[in-house]
């Protein structure tokens, strides 16, 4: 993520969830369930085509 120039912010905005949430699953205060991993890929991977293509 951060070599794509994000963060946790942009990452939460994108998934339509808190960043107290997200950041939760990043430091592992929380279980992330495997539909929320499936869609922080699919976010990171958008979001890397999107950079490639500027």
């Amino acid at each position: 993520m951060k070599k794509q120039g994000k963060n946790i912010d942009w990452l939460a905005r994108e998934l339509g969830k808190s960043t107290g949430t997200v950041k939760n699953w990043f430091y592992a205060n929380s279980y992330i369930t495997e539909e929320n991993i499936r869609k922080i890929e699919a976010v990171l991977k958008k979001g890397w085509t999107t950079d490639e293509n500027s």
